[in-house]
């Protein structure tokens, strides 16, 4: 129990233990001491990058609110475009017509997602 050994073969026996920090993503659990240390233990960097290490992906403030607005914009119209295609798609009179608002849909939704990555790491 709360040695960082997986003894009960579930990690139950670790769950409660104050000893560790778990990775977010999965069970694995590494000691306090390898937390914030400059190199990266858990697969998705959380051991390092997070509120406890003081650490953000983007630390300049000027970055910060570049991307908070970039991602704001591409969000917020991406939206609107994604919404006045789908009403649009069903006026298409041909083939490539179809085609073409359907690509546009595709490219608006891909910029949909940037948006909001930028908005997650801002």
């Amino acid at each position: 129990v709360c040695n960082l050994a997986d003894d009960c073969e579930d990690f139950s026996d670790e769950i409660l233990c104050n000893n560790h920090f778990q990775c977010p993503n999965d069970t694995e659990y590494i000691p306090l001491s390898s937390v914030c240390d400059g190199k990266p233990d858990c697969d998705d960097y959380s051991d390092e990058c997070n509120d406890r290490c003081n650490v953000r992906i983007i630390e300049n403030t000027v970055l910060t609110t570049v991307a908070w607005l970039l991602g704001s914009l591409a969000t917020l119209l991406n939206l609107i475009i994604i919404i006045r295609g789908m009403y649009t798609l069903r006026k298409a009179s041909t083939v490539a017509m179809l085609l073409n608002k359907l690509l546009i849909l595709l490219i608006a939704f891909g910029d949909l997602l940037i948006g909001i990555y930028l908005l997650a790491i801002s």
